[in-house]
């Protein structure tokens, strides 16, 4: 059982920061180029697309789209809001 415990991912806490993920994520977004890539247009211009767009372009839910919206304002450098 000792061998199960230490191996097992410590669980986070909620509300408190994840570690960064290592992998090819865009400046420190948290995002993949593929989540991201869509929304280029947009981006370029300093909108985020609303939930919904993002939801349609991706197919994902809503966390999921809360999750890339929050990056995508990192790239746009829009900050949160």
């Amino acid at each position: 059982m000792a061998l199960v415990r230490g191996q097992a991912a410590p669980a986070t806490v909620p509300g408190s920061p994840a570690e960064p993920v290592p992998g090819p994520h865009l400046n420190g977004s948290g995002l993949l180029p593929a989540e991201a890539g869509p929304f280029a247009g947009e981006l370029a211009r300093g909108e985020v697309p609303g939930i919904r767009r993002i939801r349609d372009v991706l197919h994902v839910g809503q966390a999921k789209a809360q999750r890339v919206q929050a990056g995508l304002r990192v790239l746009a450098g829009t900050g949160a809001s």
